[in-house]
């Protein structure tokens, strides 16, 4: 009943006929556990998901599965792809999937990144700190040296303190300069962080709502599993069924042997 519900959702909701060669044999799911019908089953199972009006939703919680899982999964969906018609399931049915689980991957890196950006991002800030501090300490010398050329040639050495302005004033134009490069860069890095940031938040808020599809997936194997200790159980029993009516035949010959010799010693006794 659960095959013939995904067949008729496939064709005549999704409009994805499914051939014969695709359809997987329940009583071999039931009876062996036969892999090959089971994977049938999961592609069946995953084709509808990825293709009805919540795909979104089933991608995003495959999206939070353990990456072998996810590539166990991935996997399936290429294989049906490429089994299938052009016309039945393109790959842009899965194309969102694809895009969607290798982003996945690579953010989990970028994640990575951006701690390493933010850390620059604090280095770039304690910089700027000192360079600031040495800029005032500069400018404070200056504003003496400037107060000292401005006083009358008996006051001091005017060529001594010229020299040491035009160097003073040749190192705060070098530190203006680094202290601008270092703003700029560090306003890219933190533009950079935010960017990271909103992704890392955006693939929680994604693996959170995935949670509940490891949930059912986990529920359906162990729905499958106890089929197949029915299925099992099924065959145990249908063994002692006909083993109980082997003997049955076998008493009713005993029995219609007994009655002949009951006849027999009747007519002895005679």
């Amino acid at each position: 009943m659960v095959l013939r519900s995904l067949v008729e959702y496939s064709q005549d909701v999704l409009a994805h006929p499914v051939s014969e060669e695709h359809l997987p044999d329940v009583s071999l799911i039931g009876e062996f556990s036969d892999p090959a019908e089971l994977g049938k089953l999961l592609q069946l199972v995953l084709g509808c998901a990825i293709s009805c009006e919540k795909k979104q939703d089933h991608i995003q919680r495959i999206m939070t599965l353990e990456e072998s899982v996810q590539h166990v999964v991935m996997e399936a969906i290429q294989e049906l792809m490429t089994k299938d018609t052009p016309d039945s399931l393109s790959p842009e049915t899965y194309g969102n999937f694809d895009s969607q689980s290798r982003r996945y991957y690579f953010l989990s890196e970028e994640a990575e990144e951006g701690d390493e950006l933010q850390q620059r991002c604090l280095d770039l800030e304690r910089q700027l700190m000192l360079l600031s501090e040495e800029k005032q300490s500069l400018a404070q010398e200056n504003a003496v040296l400037r107060e000292r050329v401005g006083r009358p040639e008996g006051e001091g050495t005017p060529g001594l303190t010229a020299k040491k302005l035009l160097l003073l004033q040749s190192q705060l134009e070098q530190l203006q300069e680094e202290n601008f490069r270092l703003e700029s860069g560090r306003e890219d890095e933190r533009l950079r962080c935010a960017e990271l940031e909103r992704e890392v938040a955006e693939l929680q808020h994604r693996n959170q709502a995935l949670t509940s599809l490891a949930q059912e997936a986990q529920a359906l194997k162990d729905e499958m599993d106890e089929l197949r200790q029915s299925s099992e159980r099924a065959g145990q029993l249908e063994a002692t069924l006909t083993s109980c009516r082997r003997r049955l035949g076998e008493l009713r010959e005993l029995r219609r042997q007994v009655r002949q010799l009951e006849e027999r010693n009747a007519g002895h006794a005679e």
